[in-house]
């Protein structure tokens, strides 16, 4: 058997070295050209979630306790609404969101499943309301209410 020379060894391997480093290249080129193809999906922000909280009046209310979380979380996270009653949470993940304000006894409703996008801010004025509270037991709040009904 004859042993193997280097350049025999040589001229069997640069087809496949050179076939290597053009794939190499080819595959580290590739995030230029879909970014350049594609610029908005490449350069897009994440979002976020703003918005203003009102009293009743529609006055604005600094210093409101604003409450948010993803829409199907149990751990909210606290921020205040500044010197104008504006807010903004950011930057958010895609998805869905849940927000509510307080301020003095007062609160706003739950708004749940704000849709939060790329490259935006979902925005949304939380109105604060008086909470009606009724004493007594149903069956003395008037002559109509019958159980059942």
């Amino acid at each position: 058997m004859r042993p193997i020379r280097p350049m025999h060894f040589m001229r069997l391997t640069r087809p496949i070295r050179t076939g290597l480093l053009v794939a190499m290249a080819c595959l580290a080129l590739l995030p230029v050209a879909l970014r350049a193809q594609y610029p908005k999906i490449a350069k897009r922000p994440p979002g976020g979630l703003a918005g203003e909280v009102l009293n009743s009046k529609g006055v604005p209310v600094a210093g409101a306790l604003i409450l948010w979380q993803v829409a199907d979380g149990d751990k909210p996270h606290v921020l205040h609404s500044d010197a104008h009653g504006h807010f903004r949470v950011g930057p958010l993940h895609s998805g869905l969101y849940s927000v509510r304000a307080s301020k003095g006894g007062v609160s706003s409703e739950w708004y749940r499943n704000l849709l939060v996008k790329p490259g935006g801010d979902t925005t949304v004025t939380l109105r604060l309301k008086i909470a009606v509270t009724m004493k007594g037991t149903p069956t003395n709040w008037g002559s109509s209410a019958r159980p059942g009904y």
